[in-house]
């Protein structure tokens, strides 16, 4: 199939309906103090708006998991909120939500929606590998590759830290949005080598999402991408996209949003929470995760396909 060019993500952000996250916080009732032993993600998207933790419309962004440094706290303007503002943001409330008493540092490698070069990125990557050591990379940005190339720097950033023989780092990255099975980067790295997952979105009845890119042989694994619920500037929004064009939202804390962005923390956080409670690698907890995978099939794209997560 031909790419269609969808936005990353694959919607704009929507007032929602109600005033509760999803996926829901997950209960969770013991207090991890000690830092060194919370488990350590860190996401790499747009930056961290940093009103949104420990407030009252976000509790479970809570001040002692979620951080980001002075050079990754995202400016918003309230009057006029500016495009892909909030993303991650967002990405790291639906981590905190699956995974309460994670450690989450938001870096902000991707202020521009995904217009970045593959060499300042995985610079970013590089720095938060040797400042926060992460066990978990979330990614819910990527891109297609002239004739479905690999990212050669993503490689070499692997070799050079030895991902291959190091169980407890795994990057788990965004399929992407464009209805598409052409391969997309980095999350098509997962064909090739263990320590990435590649995460598609479904619709909260099981199908593949109209925007997910899909693939039996890339996409490792699939998680509700529609009407997620969760942190968002406060402010005014106007839709830059069709058939929403110039349409005004006015925001107060939380959003509803929808694409393979946002499927990917669920993944992320499902892992996080099974390395938190068994003390597994984050190979071995994914493993785990992908044994809980119930099994459809989807007649659009003619594949069977793995859900893992909570889908309403």
């Amino acid at each position: 199939m031909t790419p269609k060019g969808y936005l990353c993500p694959a919607t704009e952000p929507e007032v929602p309906r109600s005033r509760r996250p999803w996926p829901p916080p997950t209960p969770y009732d013991r207090e991890i103090t000690d830092e060194k032993t919370k488990i350590r993600v860190t996401v790499v998207d747009s930056g961290l708006w940093k009103d949104a933790v420990g407030s009252a419309e976000s509790p479970w962004l809570e001040t002692d998991d979620v951080f980001a440094g002075n050079e990754d706290l995202e400016q918003v303007i309230p009057t006029k909120i500016h495009e892909y503002a909030g993303h991650g943001t967002f990405v790291a409330g639906v981590i905190s939500c699956i995974a309460p008493e994670t450690r989450i540092d938001v870096e902000a490698a991707l202020p521009y929606g995904g217009a970045v070069f593959e060499s300042d990125i995985v610079d970013q990557i590089q720095d938060a590998l040797e400042e926060n050591k992460p066990q978990i990379i979330s990614i819910s940005a990527g891109t297609h590759t002239r004739d479905n190339h690999e990212l050669l720097s993503l490689v070499l950033l692997a070799q050079n830290n030895k991902f291959d023989e190091n169980d407890d780092v795994l990057i788990v990255a965004a399929a992407g949005n464009d209805s598409s099975n052409d391969p997309f980067y980095p999350a098509a790295s997962a064909k090739d080598y263990p320590w990435v997952v590649s995460v598609g979105s479904v619709d909260p009845d099981k199908k593949v999402s109209d925007f997910s890119n899909f693939g039996k042989d890339w996409v490792s694994v699939y998680a509700r991408g529609r009407n997620l619920v969760n942190a968002f500037p406060k402010g005014t929004y106007t839709c830059h996209e069709p058939p929403n064009k110039g349409k005004v939202r006015k925001f107060d804390g939380l959003a509803q949003w929808s694409g393979t962005s946002f499927s990917t923390p669920i993944v992320t956080g499902l892992i996080a929470a099974e390395m938190r409670d068994n003390g597994l690698t984050a190979r071995a907890a994914w493993d785990v995760v992908r044994q809980t995978a119930i099994t459809e099939y989807d007649a659009r794209i003619g594949e069977d396909i793995q859900i893992v997560g909570p889908l309403t």
